[in-house]
């Protein structure tokens, strides 16, 4: 079982304090490119500080990098932090804003090879280090990348809200089943089609509450062209296992956003339980899904502010000589394990 997230207290005397620069006067670039890889082209969008620690971002199904990570990346608290990172974000074929329906019989990636792409994406942008933040398919690939990589050093964390490690049970395959037969047969985007993905970002709380972002999210949905939407589906259905042995060998920090009202917290329980626990940290989010970065983006920056810094991931290193020079910890010495 792996920790729940803590904050400590600063002490009262001379400190060695590694913290993140927080500013938002410095210029940050933008940019998106398509980068070809042997299995498709996938939009890479850029954001951040060129000289900031690499940040890997992976969408869901049915997302892309705007409408999973938007919410989060254009926070005002995560803002004041993005200078730190150069972030960039994949967005898988097919699955980018304005992407031109595919061919039926187009061969679309195996979930494997979406795994692999990653590979180009470091391989092009030499990245030597990185952290991860996927959400849904994108936290599933990326926990398998970690798994596969030689090299111990390449994913020095990794993010995850949201994903699957098993193969889904027989009910929920069988829910998949119709909305796969609803794409392919119908070629459109039907109410049950739309219903099944709010389910699997929102929780019941936020869809009575909060109508205005699920309406939102439905015109997203209903947006995507169907053979794209099945294609990427198809691939996540076809995917391996990862086995309680693979999870024990993924060997990097990690960091667990677990809704209490997520399609999938008991897989994200089955994640926690079986990987490495003195290097698992989760975090329980009360009354929210599986789309934690734009349901409760205010929650988040935060606690990955403090994972990186425990964990010595991205951060500078600053000498401050008494506690009249501190920066402001009042905001972190209450232990908090639930929100």
């Amino acid at each position: 079982m792996g920790r729940n997230l803590q904050m400590e207290n600063t002490p009262d005397e001379e400190i060695t304090v590694t913290d993140f620069v927080k500013t938002t006067k410095v210029e940050q670039i933008l940019n998106q490119e398509y980068l070809a890889t042997d299995s498709g082209q996938i939009l890479i969008t850029t954001m951040g500080n060129p000289n900031g620690f690499p940040m890997i971002a992976y969408h869901d199904i049915g997302l892309n990098h705007r409408t999973c990570f938007g919410g989060f990346f254009n926070y005002p608290e995560w803002k004041t932090l993005e200078h730190n990172f150069l972030i960039y974000c994949i967005d898988a074929p097919g699955q980018e804003d304005n992407a031109v329906a595919m061919d039926w019989n187009y061969e679309y990636p195996s979930f494997q090879q979406l795994v692999e792409q990653i590979d180009r994406v470091v391989d092009f942008y030499g990245i030597s280090s990185f952290v991860g933040f996927g959400v849904g398919l994108g936290g599933t690939l990326l926990m398998n990348y970690a798994k596969r990589s030689k090299d111990t050093s390449l994913v020095r964390g990794l993010i995850i809200a949201n994903s699957t490690a098993r193969k889904l049970g027989w009910l929920d395959a069988g829910y998949y089943k119709l909305v796969t037969n609803s794409l392919y047969w119908g070629n459109i985007i039907g109410d049950y089609v739309v219903k099944q993905f709010l389910n699997r970002y929102f929780g019941a709380e936020v869809q009575l509450n909060n109508p205005d972002l699920v309406a939102l999210f439905r015109r997203e949905i209903e947006n995507i062209p169907p053979p794209n939407l099945y294609k990427i589906l198809y691939a996540y259905l076809q995917r391996d296992e990862l086995t309680p042995e693979d999870l024990q060998s993924i060997n990097t920090e990690m960091l667990l956003f677990i809704g209490t009202e997520s399609f999938y917290e008991d897989e994200m329980f089955y994640i926690n339980e079986h990987c490495d626990n003195t290097r698992t940290t989760y975090l329980l989010f009360r009354g929210t899904g599986g789309l934690i970065t734009e349901e409760s983006p205010e929650k988040l920056t935060e606690p990955i502010r403090l994972w990186l810094l425990g964990n010595n991931i991205g951060a500078k290193t600053t000498i401050y000589p008494s506690s009249s020079s501190e920066p402001d910890t009042s905001e972190e010495e209450e232990e908090e394990k639930v929100i």
